[in-house]
């Protein structure tokens, strides 16, 4: 009987890793997308202005849960999330808070811990609708993120 070619086997093995990597989604990706789930990566469409200037209404973007493989989200990062109510929406957000910290907001300041959070991505920006003005304080649970 003759052996099987090098390339053959090579092929077989690559294959057999691929499926595994596929069915253990080790980036936790939702659905079935083949790119989110072997190499951590996924587009999305913004179709909001909250992210903005940041990320324009209507942009597309590519995210990569690499980072996320050895540690947790920290403050200031972008995430994708989905909506509890309706996962087939996806949320692009920035984390101001980690558990256990307690934010706020005051005459537009945003307030973590009672200490005012940097916010350079807005470049100088204020934004003056009622709702982001204020906000009562929330104290972030521990395992979670505002």
């Amino acid at each position: 009987m003759k052996r099987p070619s090098r390339w053959f086997v090579l092929i077989a093995v690559l294959g057999m890793a691929e499926v595994t990597v596929y069915a253990l989604n080790p980036f936790h990706v939702h659905g079935l997308n083949i790119l989110g789930r072997m190499w951590g990566i996924q587009s999305f469409h913004q179709f909001s202005s909250t992210m903005e200037p940041t990320i324009a209404k209507a942009e597309y973007i590519i995210m990569s849960s690499w980072p996320y493989l050895n540690h947790a989200p920290q403050v200031g990062d972008v995430v994708v999330f989905r909506y509890p109510i309706d996962p087939s929406v996806s949320y692009v957000k920035r984390i101001m808070a980690a558990g256990g910290s307690t934010i706020a907001i005051k005459n537009g300041q945003t307030l973590v811990d009672g200490k005012p959070l940097a916010e350079p991505y807005l470049h100088g920006q204020r934004f003056n609708m009622d709702f982001s003005l204020s906000m009562a304080p929330v104290a972030v649970p521990k395992g979670t993120y505002f």
